[in-house]
């Protein structure tokens, strides 16, 4: 989380993400930031997580598992 944290602060994926811009209640707004990614979790923090699939011997957590959004971001790309 941190690593992402320093690439992003640095422009390293700024190539990799297409800026979306949209009209809500609150005016146009701009999505260009991975918002799944979160820099304040600590390791302590996230090895205290519970496994989601396999209780006792299980590595899974929400922690290291995929987010939604990257199979809503594969649907985007596929259907296009």
């Amino acid at each position: 989380q941190q690593r992402w944290k320093k690439a992003n602060d640095q422009g390293v994926f700024k190539d990799e993400i297409e800026p979306i811009k949209t009209k809500g209640k609150k005016g146009e707004e701009i999505f260009d930031t991975d918002e799944h990614p979160r820099p304040q979790a600590s390791l302590e923090q996230m090895s205290k997580l519970p496994a989601v699939f396999i209780k006792d011997k299980g590595t899974v957590s929400a922690g290291n598992a995929s987010g939604v959004c990257d199979g809503a971001g594969a649907v985007i790309i596929c259907d296009e």
